[in-house]
């Protein structure tokens, strides 16, 4: 094919609605993950720079598998905090009434603002004294680890 033939193919309208489609999959991407991304930590093209919760927005049960193959009792809160606070750039804080209960939530993303919806629950973990990982709470759901202390069994602790 030769250049002058690529050229006439290649009108302006096809490629304002190229870059349309282009932009559409992007913004979809980023808000719902994108398609072809490998999404369970069980796989081994799975990396974990790449973890974020747009990924797992439609599926509870795959975001509690991830939870339970990324963070396993007994994870370091350092690691925890690598990837949800700097990969999944999501918000971190402790709750002061509990020590060792942090709360992650998700910034809001792209679409939130166009459709200025919340950007999604916060996700709690309990830590115990050496700031290892005791349990997990995913929103929708009961606790990951039921054998591990929950966020009551600190509170009582507390008391």
């Amino acid at each position: 094919m030769s250049f002058q033939a690529i050229r006439q193919k290649l009108t302006p309208r096809r490629i304002i609605l190229f870059l349309l489609c282009l932009g559409a999959f992007i913004v979809y991407g980023e808000n719902f993950g994108y398609p072809f991304k490998v999404t369970d930590p069980a796989d081994p093209r799975f990396r974990v720079e790449q973890f974020d919760f747009a990924d797992y927005r439609m599926d509870r049960d795959a975001l509690v598998h991830a939870f339970r193959v990324l963070f396993p009792v007994g994870t370091d809160k350092a690691f925890v905090d690598k990837v949800l606070v700097e990969y999944a750039g999501v918000e971190s804080f402790e709750i002061e009434s509990i020590p060792g209960l942090w709360r992650y939530h998700p910034r809001p993303d792209i679409l939130d603002y166009v459709l200025m919806s919340p950007s999604g629950p916060a996700h709690a973990v309990y830590y115990d004294k050496n700031n290892k990982l005791l349990n997990a709470y995913v929103p929708v759901g009961a606790e990951i680890y039921p054998e591990s202390p929950s966020h009551n069994d600190l509170y009582k602790e507390k008391k």
